[in-house]
Parts: C-alpha cells; structure tokens; sequence
C-alpha cells in the first residue's frame, strides 16, 4: 500500500529536525546550553556574528529570542556592513506582509553560561531596518530540539538541547 503525501511529508520534516539536532551535537557543547536576561518580558541574547569567509569581518550583537519567528533574521544594513554572502532569495510571510528577502550566510559564535563559546554556519534572512527594530531575531531554526525555560522572578532565560 502506498504512503500517502502527508505521511512522507511528516518523515521528511522528522529527518531534517535530527539532521538539525546532530548538527547542533557536532556543533559543540557551548552551543548546547545558552542563557541570558530578560527585560520587559523580552528575552535578549548576545552573539558575535561573523562573515563566513573573512572572520576579521565581526560584530557583537543584541538578538531577541522569538519563539514565534520561524527563521532567524538580521538586518539587513548589518549584514551589508559585514558583507555577508547572499545565498538565495525567497518569499517570507510575516508582520508586514509577504515579500521576497535575501538569504544569506553568517557564522554564529554563542558564549553559554559555562563560557564555552561555539559557532554555527546559519543561513538568515536579512530584513530591512525599517521592519526591524532589534539587530538579529533568534528563531526556533536555531532552538529546534531545546527546551527554552524563562524565569520572570530573576530576569533569565535559558535554554538547552534535550
């Protein structure tokens, strides 16, 4: 008896969240467990992102943990500023309304509560500044597989691979 569309589409989509979860593992431990604070009820992480092909091309930045993004997403003017290589270009739904974003390429370095610091080849989408007030968006593309736990009594989230 043949498989049904939704039944392989259900396989595809389990495969690529373990590809997802063995590349966080190979990825290193610091990546396993991040943490950081929390103001207004926003929880707010720092990265150092980095160009791909030129690692003296870098910059620390403030990104909001968004359990509602899909992707994870930088603006564009910070992008252009450290000349992240444009990958591709798609179609992507959101608060403004659908219309077609760059995709390109950075090097994420986290530093987690252990100090430990590890990086991540990531594609992101790059928005223009005017859709975004904050530099980077962290999406679930990148907490996929964890489980985020944020305390409102000290102001800290944290968040680690299961």
């Amino acid at each position: 008896m043949p498989r049904s569309k939704p039944d392989r589409a259900k396989r595809q989509k389990e495969k690529r969240a373990k590809r997802q979860l063995a590349d966080r593992k190979r990825a290193g431990e610091g990546f396993l467990q991040l943490g950081g604070r929390v103001q207004d009820r926003v929880c707010h992480a720092e990265l150092l992102v980095l160009c791909p092909h030129e690692h003296s091309k870098r910059r620390t930045m403030q990104a909001v943990i968004d359990t509602g993004a899909t992707g994870s997403c930088i603006r564009s003017d910070l992008a252009e500023s450290l000349e992240l290589p444009v990958i591709d270009r798609k179609p992507l739904r959101g608060i403004h309304g659908p219309q077609d974003t760059d995709i390109v390429v950075a090097e994420l370095v986290v530093v987690g509560d252990a100090g430990k610091a590890a990086g991540i080849r990531r594609p992101l989408f790059s928005l223009h500044k005017d859709q975004m007030v904050d530099e980077m968006i962290f999406g679930m593309d990148l907490m996929t597989g964890g489980i985020l736990t944020v305390d409102l009594v000290k102001n800290r989230w944290n968040w680690k691979l299961k």
